[in-house]
């Protein structure tokens, strides 16, 4: 019986580059997560509905404020209507974190 002493090397490995790349890939980041969207569905009368996809929530998972989801919202109100409102009034029939 021999004892062998087994020595690790200091330089990553490339299993240990390997296992990186995939932790990168699988740990959420606010640049792979899913981008918000809205399309107008149509107007009736003085409703515009919209479809959205994407975060709605008012803080965003690092605790920052969820502005782009209303500009963008807003955005798209805009690119078909004219700029003749004084301010938008959104309702949604979907549960979302709002601000405490």
């Amino acid at each position: 019986m021999s004892n062998r002493v087994m020595r690790i090397p200091n330089k990553p490995t490339s299993l240990c580059l390997a296992l990186i790349a995939m932790l990168w890939l699988v740990i959420p980041t606010k640049a792979n997560a899913q981008a918000f969207t809205a399309s107008t569905l149509g107007d009736y009368g003085n409703v515009t509905v919209m479809e959205v996809t994407g975060n709605y929530d008012a803080r965003n998972a690092d605790g920052s404020e969820n502005l782009a989801a209303r500009q963008d919202v807003s955005r798209e109100f805009f690119r078909t209507h004219k700029d003749e409102y004084d301010f938008l009034v959104i309702f949604s029939n979907f549960d979302y974190s709002t601000f405490p």
